[in-house]
């Protein structure tokens, strides 16, 4: 029975060095940047004119493999509150894991068409108010940094080898981002990405 795994085991090591040797995937850097809108809250009342303001980021990070790329990004620079009229001034550093769908079901490097999910952590300061942290363990001052979740989706439109056009829907999820509760800036912004030579 021993000899028997170790020779399964053998077999499978064989078939999947000629699976990675026959599929050479390209894992290139890129970096990316997109404008678009933000507001803050998910409810039908936070859709008013006066909730929505711009969005601006910049990301950049490699594919480890062909469906699966590492980013780091930052978003800002302010968003509106319904209670009041002025610009809540944030910035947000984050990393993100992205999976490409489309790859994972087929890879193909010169696809037009792409779509891709991604998720990750980081933080987030927010230049407007203080306030306390759940369970009230840690009390803001005039600034404060807090964790947040980056979570979204980009369908990727290649327009040359090296470039594609973006458009992407996600937001930033927290706890007090704007209020003392479990919060999200949703967005959805317009993003162009160039991938580098390898």
């Amino acid at each position: 029975m021993k000899r028997f795994l170790i020779f399964a085991q053998l077999l499978m090591l064989i078939g999947f060095n000629a699976f990675a040797q026959e599929r050479i995937v390209s894992k290139p850097w890129f970096i990316s940047a997109g404008i678009g809108e933000q507001h803050s809250g998910i409810r039908s009342e936070d859709y008013v004119k006066d909730n929505f303001s711009p969005i601006f980021v910049i990301e950049g990070g490699k594919f480890i493999s062909s469906c699966f790329a590492l980013e780091l990004g930052i978003k800002g620079c302010w968003y509106n509150f319904i209670s009041d009229n002025d610009r809540h001034y944030y910035a947000s550093l984050y990393g993100n894991l992205i999976f490409d769908i489309q790859n994972a079901i087929a890879y193909k490097e010169d696809r037009i068409w792409n779509t891709q999910v991604y998720l990750g952590g980081g933080l987030m300061y927010n230049a407007y108010h203080g306030l306390v942290s759940p369970l009230g363990l840690l009390e803001y001052p005039d600034g404060r940094l807090q964790p947040i979740i980056n979570v979204g989706m980009s369908n990727l439109f290649r327009v040359s080898p090296r470039v594609q056009l973006g458009f992407d829907v996600g937001g930033i999820c927290g706890w007090a981002l704007y209020q003392d509760s479990c919060d999200m800036i949703p967005s959805a912004f317009l993003r162009t990405v160039y991938s580098f030579p390898m």
